[in-house]
């Protein structure tokens, strides 16, 4: 499956689930519709229980207070509903945009297609015409020849300073060696008073200072005379492998690939742009759907001031106490009316559960979206929707992003089989062809692939070869032999002067 196959059907899973939250939050709008319009059925019984029985309900007003919240509340709920329908227009409007960002990108990437296989086409051919070339094949082995001496050079130095780390760290912790050498013992440096020149003699004597002395100074010798001797040849190296680069770019610039790169970092800079507008656009839908979400919870100010207004009216009312008067008296419309509040309340109760039900389910899906987006936005800013970009076993990923959806598989869990299937397919141009056979840029940057072009400057830093020909075996038969174990690996301290 090609990248933008796999783009798509992250895409079409975003779409479905975003199908399926607004599926549900359309129920948590109903239910939460539902609850207030039964509170407003309270409020009219409770309002028709007063004018049934005014004597006993309507003192202090309760029948207008009623019936006022119930006004009001339809007030706010009427605005509420407007406003929800300006929402639903942004949100058209955005999500229209969204598509017209989709088709744009689909034309880039397709643009970016042709330019990459433009350049692929082109930087084959070239290589195929410098492989018949004389001049380029000598200077090709000189960068080759070079940078095998370089490595084996380098390769040497650090054996050699790996073994100076090792069997220095022997004389560095005897105190009485560290003394004369630092001294200059022995040598023409040595300065020191008669009595202090034959104490120290002593003391060279019963350690073997001598002996120690010229192997200490071997095993520091050798690691700076390899190590500058590395230096010389790297840089040797390095001058090679310019030399190659170089004739790499005029070669390329001769045969007309700068254009075809330029054409290609075009394409490739109109996609981020677009790219980089459709983030801000899933953002702004994002943010549209938050406030559709918040009226489908319940949550928005309008439909919590409504709900307040009834709350409160209804707040001082006791249906048990309702009921029991209407038994009381011998009015059958009293009795009906508390059998209708009774039903609402058993309703409201229902309803309640319900509503947290639909919240639970509205917040998964939106977490499951929101994971979706990231995934989407991760798969683009690595460029793995890009030409040369293919993943291993699509129907896996297609069943990995159905378990997402189904809550059976975590965004980071399906990030890590993303990036495991990922692959670059071949392309005619070989990215390692002259230069970039040695590891540390080069002009060539394979037409597909995603790579650099345009004749990178190469820079390799003279000492450490990062990368380099690979030469195998060991040198020199395994390493340095300075002399084994220094005196032995040690001196013997301690003894009687």
């Amino acid at each position: 499956m090609s990248g933008r196959e796999v783009l798509g059907a992250i895409q079409r899973a975003i779409e479905e689930e975003r199908a399926r939250s607004r599926a549900v939050e359309a129920q948590l709008e109903a239910a939460s519709r539902n609850l207030v319009e039964t509170d407003q059925a309270r409020a009219r019984a409770l309002a028709e229980l007063a004018a049934i029985r005014v004597a006993w309900l309507a003192e202090g007003g309760l029948a207008d207070r009623l019936n006022e919240a119930d006004r009001r509340a339809l007030a706010l709920l009427e605005r509420r509903a407007s406003l929800r329908i300006a929402v639903e227009g942004e949100l058209t409007d955005a999500e229209a945009a969204q598509v017209r960002r989709a088709g744009a990108r689909r034309e880039a990437v397709e643009a970016l297609e042709r330019a990459a296989e433009r350049l692929d086409e082109a930087e084959a051919a070239t290589q195929s015409r410098l492989t018949r070339d004389p001049g380029y094949l000598a200077l090709r082995e000189a960068a080759q020849a070079a940078e095998r001496v370089a490595v084996h050079a380098d390769e040497k130095a650090t054996l050699a300073e790996a073994e100076l780390a090792a069997k220095g760290a022997d004389y560095d912790a005897d105190p009485l060696f560290t003394y004369l050498w630092r001294r200059g013992y022995g040598t023409t440096a040595y300065r020191a008073w008669p009595w202090a020149r034959w104490l120290d003699g002593r003391v060279a004597r019963l350690v073997g200072f001598e002996k120690a002395r010229r192997n200490y100074h071997r095993l520091q010798e050798l690691p700076q005379r390899l190590r500058e001797h590395a230096d010389r040849v790297g840089a040797a190296a390095d001058e090679a492998l310019a030399a190659l680069a170089e004739r790499d770019a005029v070669e390329r610039e001769a045969d007309g690939l700068v254009p075809l790169v330029a054409a290609v970092e075009g394409a490739r800079a109109d996609l981020l742009e677009i790219d980089a507008e459709i983030d801000e656009g899933a953002a702004a839908v994002g943010a549209i759907e938050e406030r559709l979400a918040a009226f489908a919870r319940g949550e928005d100010p309008l439909y919590l001031d409504a709900l307040a207004l009834l709350t409160e009216a209804l707040g001082g009312v006791s249906l048990k106490a309702l009921a029991r008067e209407a038994i009381a008296t011998p009015l059958p419309e009293d009795d009906r009316v508390v059998a209708r509040l009774l039903e609402l309340e058993r309703s409201r109760e229902t309803q309640t559960v319900a509503q947290a039900e639909l919240r639970e389910a509205a917040s998964r899906h939106k977490a499951r979206t929101t994971d979706l987006e990231r995934v989407r936005i991760d798969f683009t800013r690595r460029r793995y929707d890009q030409p040369g970009s293919v993943f291993a076993e699509g129907a896996m990923i297609a069943t990995l992003l159905a378990q997402l959806l189904d809550g059976a598989m975590t965004r980071d869990a399906l990030w890590r089989v993303l990036e495991r299937q990922r692959r670059v397919a071949p392309t005619r141009s070989d990215p390692t062809f002259g230069s970039g056979g040695f590891g540390r840029g080069s002009p060539w940057g394979g037409g597909s692939s995603g790579g650099s072009w345009g004749g990178k400057s190469v820079s390799f830093g003279g000492t450490k070869r990062a990368g380099g020909i690979k030469t195998g075996g060991s040198i020199g038969g395994g390493g340095f032999r300075t002399g084994g174990r220094m005196g032995g690996g040690g001196f013997k301290t301690g003894g009687k002067f």
